[in-house]
């Protein structure tokens, strides 16, 4: 129940303007539990793509085919996880 409601609306406050604002409340903004945890997920992407990138700069130092072939796997992956923490971050922003 939304007691600072109350304050506000007094006497014309009801049970229904309580729930309609709680549903409004929950539309537009995101739980802080659920925000840290995926603000978390989201650095911890982030130092897995720089920790990537590295790795790719490392293997496409190197004039082997096998390691080349290596380094585009991983700079796959990183696209990959780069969309998915994009991803991420839009879900927080619109949840």
């Amino acid at each position: 129940m939304l007691e600072w409601l109350k304050g506000i609306l007094g006497e014309a406050y009801t049970e229904e303007i309580d729930k309609q604002v709680s549903a409004e409340i929950g539309r537009g903004f995101v739980a802080k539990a659920d925000y840290n945890a995926r603000n978390e997920a989201l650095k911890t992407a982030q130092a897995q793509l720089a920790e990537a990138g590295k790795a790719i700069e490392g293997f496409k130092a190197l004039d082997v085919e096998g390691i080349r072939k290596a380094a585009d796997e991983w700079k796959a992956r990183a696209e990959q996880a780069e969309k998915d923490a994009a991803a991420q971050v839009a879900a927080v922003k619109f949840d």
